[in-house]
């Protein structure tokens, strides 16, 4: 009897008669108060009482393996779907000029034409994407050339390409010096940016006025910003939310920067936080605050409620991350809301294309 203590206490199972295993909450109550004594034996002993019961032991619920595994799962199918839908990744034969799907037309009022170069071989292992108005008769037109994040594609910046393109601008995107899902190379896409532009050039002769804008969202304006610091060939710089790995890279390309810059931030933003001061990289925090303004004509926005991929147009692997990122800092049960893209990207052609207006 003394060997086996705990045994006593095992209530029997009215069907087998053979002896009862205590649950997972009751084998605790034993480990914390002693020998192990069922809630029905207890009522049912006549000595027991009310101030004899161990009080109830509350249950810590976790957050169930399955909610990581399913959001993980999630973000891998929205990828898998957007990779294979997209049509940057359509062939087309060699040197010939072709029209994206409907999908990336601009609004017939707009009036801008657009087009997509494949094969041009040279510095451009990828495609370029290009939106130009319309009527170009007797035009001399300012080329911005603009580099996209490293978890979007350039076919994700159409309402960029359009406000643009609509006010007056040539407009020129890279898909980059390798596909977006492998490592980013913020100096390999930097190195494409004024060979986009002079090839824009040479397929324009007669529109371009020799004006060269460099543009980039997250890494690509880290790639923007290394393309233009210290380069007279660019007349002017806008990064969206931009982000460099190294902060002491980011900061000795702001300092040298020489031509008008425009930083706009997302106030909401959860992949580079513009609040976040212990940010190993640079951000738009860091570049807007060592600018030197040489010009005197550097801009600075932070939209307020706007999100990280808010600045590119229908990023679902993007936003996917973003969302993840939020819930992990804000927790579970935080409600993670952002101005809708529309409002967003409106906030951005209101300031984007007036400051180019006064600057060029």
């Amino acid at each position: 009897m003394s060997s086996h203590p705990q045994l006593l206490f095992l209530p029997l199972n009215r069907v087998s008669g053979k002896a009862q295993m205590p649950s997972s909450v009751e084998r605790l109550g034993r480990q914390r108060y002693g020998a192990y004594q069922s809630n029905e034996a207890r009522v049912s002993s006549a000595e027991d009482t009310e101030e004899d019961r161990p009080p109830e032991i509350p249950i810590r619920r976790r957050r169930p393996p399955w909610f990581y595994f399913m959001a993980v799962g999630i973000c891998i199918y929205l990828f898998v779907v957007l990779f294979a839908n997209t049509p940057s990744m359509v062939g087309i034969p060699a040197s010939e000029e072709e029209s994206l799907s409907t999908s990336f037309a601009c609004p017939l009022e707009d009036n801008v034409a657009y087009k997509k170069w494949d094969n041009v071989g040279g510095n451009f292992s990828r495609p370029i994407l290009v939106y130009h108005p319309k009527s170009l008769a007797r035009k001399k037109l300012p080329i911005v050339v603009f580099a996209h994040g490293m978890a979007t594609s350039a076919s994700n910046y159409k309402y960029l390409y359009c406000g643009l393109a609509k006010n007056g601008y040539i407009v020129a995107a890279s898909y980059g010096p390798a596909p977006f899902w492998n490592r980013f190379n913020w100096n390999k896409f930097a190195d494409e940016l004024l060979p986009l532009a002079k090839k824009v050039n040479e397929t324009f002769p007669k529109n371009t006025n020799g004006i060269i804008v460099a543009g980039g969202h997250s890494a690509g304006g880290g790639s923007a910003l290394f393309a233009a610091s210290g380069n007279e060939r660019f007349n002017a710089l806008f990064v969206l939310a931009p982000y460099v790995e190294e902060q002491k890279v980011a900061v000795e390309a702001a300092k040298n920067m020489s031509i008008p810059t425009l930083v706009i931030a997302a106030q909401k933003d959860y992949v580079v936080d513009f609040g976040r001061p212990w940010l190993v990289g640079g951000n738009a925090n860091t570049i807007h605050k060592f600018l030197p303004n040489v010009t005197g004509k550097d801009g600075f926005l932070n939209i307020t409620g706007a999100a990280h991929c808010g600045f590119c147009f229908e990023c679902s692997l993007c936003h996917c991350a973003e969302w993840i990122a939020c819930k992990a800092e804000k927790g579970i049960l935080h409600r993670c809301e952002w101005i809708t893209e529309a409002k967003q990207d409106e906030a951005t052609l209101n300031e984007l294309i007036p400051w180019l207006s006064m600057v060029l």
